[in-house]
């Protein structure tokens, strides 16, 4: 969906007199009820950088929100050295070229994140249908997965979702939202015997992480009559997938796991092995 200009101009205006109020809850009730709320994603700094050139207000309107922020969210902004950042890491911010490009990333980071608890808190308890949730896994940006993921398992829980992950798996087309499944299911490998069918399929995907990721969650499952199908990579063309593949098989003879889980908790580090980029 394309986004003008003057529309792109009132959702940050609109955005900016709502946070600045203290009422970051209630933003993602205000971009609905303006009509902005699927507008939210095309929040790209490309396109806002240009018009904070143009509209040196709206500029300085976001900087001095970002110096005095009711509500403290996931983001900062330091216009000074023109960083942003996260929560997560307040000294280790990314350096922008411009103040107008620091400025833009902040504001679409700041207004993604409270749309996106906004949405959580007016969730509806009904289940997402299989084409909801290939909607949303089906990324081509990692970024944009990473929202879906988040707003899928907060609103949600993981292990309701298990049945519609099963049947959106194999309509999902990018590699990113497969991996992805594939990744949240592996804890359930030893007690959901039918997530096991998604490893079996992915270890024939055309991308090396998706058979990475086929190849830990056979080999969590520790079952001995998995081996076969690791068996068939081994003769992969790919030298990486025979190595994991290898290991898959080892893991399970020796009753070993590539890692464990705890049961109390979604995992926290998306750089735990097998998240990164294709090859």
């Amino acid at each position: 969906m394309r986004i003008d200009n003057a529309t792109l101009l009132a959702i940050m205006r609109l955005g900016y007199e709502t946070l600045i109020r203290g009422d970051a809850l209630s933003l993602h009730t205000v971009l609905e009820g303006a009509g902005y709320t699927k507008l939210i994603a095309e929040l790209r700094r490309s396109k806002v950088a240009p018009l904070l050139r143009a509209h040196p207000d709206v500029l300085h309107e976001w900087i001095r929100y970002s110096e005095n922020k009711p509500v403290k969210g996931d983001y900062w902004l330091r216009a000074s050295t023109f960083e942003v950042g996260t929560a997560e890491s307040p000294e280790a911010g990314v350096m922008y070229s411009s103040i107008q490009e620091a400025v833009a990333e902040f504001i679409a980071r700041e207004l993604g994140y409270w749309s996106e608890v906004g949405q959580h808190d007016a969730a509806s308890p009904e289940l997402p249908t299989v084409d909801d949730l290939v909607k949303a896994l089906d990324q081509k940006r990692k970024d944009d997965l990473g929202r879906a993921e988040t707003r899928l398992f907060n609103d949600y829980g993981l292990e309701a979702l298990i049945p519609g992950l099963i049947a959106a798996y194999g309509k999902i087309k990018g590699w990113l939202g497969r991996n992805a499944i594939l990744f949240w299911l592996i804890r359930f490998a030893r007690v959901r015997p039918e997530v096991l069918a998604l490893a079996l399929a992915g270890l024939k995907d055309a991308a090396f992480l998706v058979r990475i990721q086929s190849c830990i969650m056979l080999a969590y499952s520790q079952r001995e009559d998995m081996i076969p199908y690791l068996e068939q990579l081994l003769s992969h063309k790919d030298k990486k997938t025979r190595n994991y593949a290898q290991s898959a098989i080892e893991h399970i003879r020796n009753k070993t796991v590539f890692y464990e889980f705890q049961d109390t908790c979604l995992p926290r580090n998306r750089k735990t092995q097998g998240r990164g980029q294709d090859s």
